[in-house]
């Protein structure tokens, strides 16, 4: 190769580089700016709370003792959500360390349909499941893969009305890649929802900020958002999109992860 050929190469190499890393960028940029809001909402309600009880707003003992219970919720909910954040954050820079591996995808189906099958009956719903006839391996850490769709999935079960969630496993052996395909029943606009702002610290609204403070959790974007950082630390990715079924007239969110398939030649090598 020529010194032109090389430099060109260089060139190219570059400029991949540098979009790839806008890319990042932006991404990063976006996060950050969702899990401030996200952080400020249960944050808001615990002062508010306190405020409640140093302003003698309580009109007995057991009022007190209930506004401290809903603060130490939304403490238990901050702390939940702080420790969410900082497994990406780790993984991002690469404080965790990924177990990249090949994992048979029969390990992924029965863990995960153990881990959703209690929640979705209690709310009369179902997570199906569905597996190629042959074993199929693929490259990834287990354990963060099971968090990603649980994510994700978790999210769906807590917003839609009825129906199931339907995961679908495909291959393509030609680009060596595994599709997880997850359907759910719901709009896609419902991954966009923000948390509610803070309300007013006024007396009457006890019965508002009990519902506020029950409510606060992370928002269905946020968590995508997540799943999808997490997908591609893995060298994966995680995308989401609007989805009419033939048979359907409810519109369906769809997201699709993408990750590298385990070929025949590489377990036989």
């Amino acid at each position: 190769m020529s010194d032109l050929e090389q430099l060109r190469a260089e060139l190219e190499n570059t400029q991949v580089a540098y979009q790839m890393a806008q890319e990042i960028n932006q991404f990063k940029t976006g996060f950050l700016g969702r899990v401030a809001h996200e952080l400020r909402s249960p944050l808001s309600s615990l002062i508010s709370l306190h405020q409640l009880i140093l302003f003698d707003f309580c009109e007995s003992p057991e009022e007190e003792k209930e506004f401290l219970e809903q603060a130490y919720q939304s403490a238990q909910k901050l702390l939940a959500m702080i420790d969410e954040i900082i497994l990406v954050s780790k993984l991002d820079y690469g404080a965790i360390a990924l177990q990249i591996d090949t994992v048979d995808w029969d390990f992924i189906r029965t863990n995960l349909q153990a881990l959703t099958q209690l929640q979705a009956a209690n709310r009369n719903l179902c997570v199906q499941i569905n597996s190629p006839a042959y074993p199929v391996q693929i490259l990834t850490d287990k354990d963060r893969l099971l968090q990603a769709l649980l994510l994700v999935i978790d999210t769906g079960l807590q917003t839609m009305p009825k129906g199931s969630i339907h995961i679908n496993l495909t291959t393509d052996q030609a680009n060596s890649h595994a599709c997880i395909e997850i359907l759910i029943p719901c709009s896609p606009e419902i991954w966009e929802t923000h948390l509610c702002q803070p309300l007013e610290l006024q007396k009457t609204n006890r019965e508002q900020w009990k519902h506020f403070t029950e409510s606060v959790k992370i928002s269905p974007y946020l968590k995508f958002l997540l799943a999808q950082t997490l997908f591609r630390k893995m060298g994966g990715e995680l995308t989401l999109s609007a989805f009419m079924p033939d048979e359907a007239t409810q519109e369906t969110t769809r997201l699709q992860g993408w990750l590298q398939l385990v070929t025949p030649a590489e377990l036989n090598g």
